[in-house]
């Protein structure tokens, strides 16, 4: 018997004069349960005995159209854009940028699953270009440098960290940088050879902070120039690869 028969089979007992008791005991249920029913079928309802939804009336951490909306579009503008990353402490820092009130990344979790966007994107497949074939024989014969990011930090916000590997005993530094600007980028590389010391190579990404300018293309960039300064090679790997 399913639920809403054992409902309407109580108050048809109680209506031929059965006891209460008598009544929600032989049926395995509680006095709570009959009276809740009782009541129920006293309202006049003629659906008392179906089950109402546990659904909350008003939803106040409900999501508005708009706002679900630019957090599917600022997802798949993201999902476009080469290494970016796409989660939702990403999507949070760009919003803020946009918009004064945000949903809480839980929220956003959901709307992303809602509106299956719950996929990753894909991962790098190497081309094998060759890089630069160096093979260190001591310390400090070269380096190799990436800058990481961006990353998002919940309380803090955007920023990078520009990274230097000692090629030979893998000795390394990790630079927090706020941005990715050829001046921070010079300082993270300063800070880091202060530590490691300074080396024969430099083996960097071609990324338009480090080769220089497309407005001035024969002219060498800040990075380019305090290399040289050094007296440190600059390498640079293939065109559009990691």
């Amino acid at each position: 018997m399913d639920d809403k028969k054992t409902r309407e089979l109580a108050i048809r007992r109680y209506e031929k004069g059965e006891p209460p008791k008598l009544i929600y005991r032989s049926l395995n249920r509680t006095k709570q349960w009959f009276f809740k029913w009782l009541k129920r079928f006293k309202s006049g309802d003629p659906n008392w005995a179906d089950e109402l939804s546990r659904r909350p009336h008003h939803s106040p951490k409900k999501i508005d159209e708009s706002m679900e909306q630019a957090i599917i579009e600022k997802r798949q503008e993201l999902e476009q854009t080469l290494y970016a990353q796409i989660g939702a402490l990403n999507l949070t820092w760009h919003l803020g940028q946009e918009k004064t009130e945000l949903p809480s990344m839980a929220t956003i979790n959901r709307v992303i699953k809602r509106n299956n966007l719950t996929r990753k994107k894909p991962r790098y497949t190497p081309k094998g270009v060759d890089y630069p074939g160096l093979e260190p024989t001591h310390s400090n014969f070269s380096h190799q440098f990436d800058p990481i990011g961006p990353r998002y930090l919940k309380s803090d916000g955007r920023f990078y960290s520009g990274n230097i590997i000692d090629a030979y005993d893998r000795r390394c530094t990790i630079n927090p940088m706020r941005a990715k600007t050829r001046k921070d980028i010079t300082e993270a590389l300063i800070r880091s050879w202060q530590i490691l010391g300074i080396p024969t190579y430099l083996q960097m990404d071609n990324m338009l902070q480090t080769q220089g300018s497309h407005r001035h293309p024969h002219s060498f960039g800040l990075v380019i120039r305090l290399c040289l300064h050094l007296g440190i090679q600059p390498l640079f790997i293939p065109i559009k690869e990691p």
